[in-house]
């Protein structure tokens, strides 16, 4: 198969490195110092699964007019760069294109579908701690990696090439499910971002600190649990256990784990803080559900982006 990737931070560029290395047909979409530094260098990955490495390419390139039509595309980039990233594979995205977004968030395939007007846009979701320490270089840590992907309303044609780029991503050293609830999967990791990155991004944290702290771990359970009743105001399926999955999750992680968001807000760049925490306020309002703690958390952390210093640390 003929892949493309746009994204080539933590996640596009620990997919597209992998990739790479098992000698597939990719092209990476980058742009600027990224791209450069590729080009000359290759792309680097520090894995803890998979050891270092420099990954070549089929071509890397921001001109997608000399790509020609791809049997799929990864999409990941951050959500608050969906409508300048359709804009860039539009030209490569052809009737039979299987198109893969794999970025934080919920209905990012219907917005994608609703741009992009053709190919077969699916649902997906990755579970992995990864990050670009710098342009083209990858760091990924934890033992575990897996893309979720699936689709409603496929024809055998459609689902039979879905399989095939599935073993192509095992074959790559990535665990991939072929999910026929993939909307409940995006969910659950939904729930899990709602909660933990939005604590760890409001108190600038890690996974260690916020378990010491046994008020900041009962802000996560409320978060949680908010975005649970949303999930099935909306009629979303989620296990019964869902809050305790997602809490189970924060309890594992190593103690310097944490989230892009807070990253991305400590950084002053562009942040997922709509996506989570503005997005499930939002569809709380539609189903008509309260989620106090979810609405508190976004005016503070609203505040926290623009500087104002009024957050109570000690809640």
């Amino acid at each position: 198969m003929k892949l493309a990737v746009i994204g080539m931070g933590g996640v596009g560029g620990y997919i597209g490195g992998l990739l790479a290395k098992a000698r597939h047909d990719v092209t990476y979409i980058a742009r600027g110092t990224t791209l450069e530094m590729i080009r000359t260098k290759g792309l680097q990955v520090h894995s803890e699964l998979h050891g270092s490495f420099i990954a070549q390419p089929s071509m890397i390139t921001q001109d997608v007019e000399k790509i020609g039509i791809v049997d799929a595309v990864f999409v990941c980039v951050k959500g608050y760069s969906i409508e300048s990233a359709y804009q860039s594979i539009k030209p490569i995205v052809g009737k039979n294109t299987l198109v893969i977004p794999l970025l934080n968030g919920v209905g990012i395939s219907t917005k994608l579908k609703g741009l992009l007007g053709k190919g077969i846009v699916l649902d997906g979701c990755m579970y992995i701690t990864s990050e670009a320490i710098e342009p083209g270089v990858i760091s990924q840590r934890d033992k575990y990696n897996k893309i979720v992907i699936g689709g409603k309303n496929l024809d055998t044609v459609s689902l039979a090439k879905i399989e095939q780029l599935a073993a192509i991503i095992r074959k790559s050293g990535i665990e991939c499910i072929v999910s026929n609830d993939v909307e409940a999967d995006i969910w659950a990791k939904y729930n899990f971002n709602c909660a933990f990155s939005v604590v760890t991004a409001l108190y600038g944290i890690n996974a260690g600190e916020l378990r010491a702290d046994p008020k900041k771990v009962e802000m996560l359970q409320a978060l949680s649990q908010e975005a649970a009743k949303v999930a099935k105001a909306l009629g979303i399926s989620q296990p019964e256990d869902i809050v305790e999955r997602s809490m189970k999750i924060m309890w594992v992680m190593k103690d310097e784990g944490t989230s892009s968001l807070k990253r991305d807000i400590q950084a002053g760049a562009n942040s997922e803080a709509e996506l989570f925490s503005g997005e499930i306020c939002r569809l709380a309002a539609t189903c008509g559900v309260e989620v106090p703690v979810s609405c508190r958390a976004y005016e503070e952390l609203k505040c926290k982006i623009q500087g104002v210093t009024n957050i109570d640390s000690n809640r």
